[in-house]
């Protein structure tokens, strides 16, 4: 798999307020967890953080895949 390395814009992204306290969460995370756990570790650390940041969230949800 090729990686993408194009750069985002602040002003390509929909909600760059919300996307910038994603990035805050998901960072702080793994600079908590490192990367010696499960997964599940981290669902549960990203979960209580976006609940500590008050941002609404479903936790795993069915996404329907449509292959072309």
């Amino acid at each position: 798999m090729k990686a993408n390395n194009k750069r985002i814009n602040a002003n390509e992204l929909i909600y760059p307020e919300l996307s910038y306290k994603l990035m805050g969460v998901l960072f702080r995370v793994h600079r908590q967890l490192g990367n010696r756990y499960q997964e599940k570790y981290y669902q549960r650390a990203v979960e209580a953080d976006l609940g500590r940041e008050k941002i609404a969230y479903e936790r795993e949800f069915e996404v329907k895949l449509y292959l072309l």
